[in-house]
């Protein structure tokens, strides 16, 4: 995905928090259709927060930034790209977390075999609009 490193990351307009690979989580269940929803659910790194917190751009933050998006329909375990639509973002609980729930747009999600996440998008972030990205390799997909 253009954009998107091969390294874990998360990065917000420019400020890369890492990721904390305890706390973050991708899952996936599969329905009584037999078609599957998405969990993933990415935590900004605290020391690595922490250190940008001491400068003005994030001084504002109480919280590491934390990516959801809950309960979403995907075609497949395996691996798949889905492009969110104006709709999803009403129907399906996704927003940034940093102090409040922050909506999110323009946002694309790629899985590759089931663990490696890569996302992308924006963020409405002290009124504007700021780019986003992730990049993680969940520990283990849970099924």
């Amino acid at each position: 995905m253009e954009g998107v490193s091969d390294v874990d990351s998360f990065t917000i307009n420019g400020s890369k928090f890492g990721i904390d690979g305890n706390k973050s989580r991708l899952a996936f269940a599969r329905t009584a259709g037999g078609t599957f929803t998405m969990d993933l659910i990415v935590y900004g790194e605290p020391s690595t927060y922490a250190r940008l917190a001491e400068g003005p751009a994030w001084s504002w933050s109480l919280y590491p930034p934390k990516f959801y998006l809950n309960d979403y329909p995907v075609p497949n375990a395996d691996g798949f790209v889905v492009h969110l639509t104006a709709e999803d973002y009403e129907d399906y609980d996704t927003a940034i977390y940093m102090m409040e729930h922050n909506p999110i747009e323009s946002v694309v999600v790629r899985v590759t075999h089931g663990s490696r996440v890569e996302a992308r998008g924006k963020v409405a972030l002290s009124g504007r609009m700021v780019e986003f990205s992730i990049c993680w390799t969940a520990a283990e997909a849970a099924a």
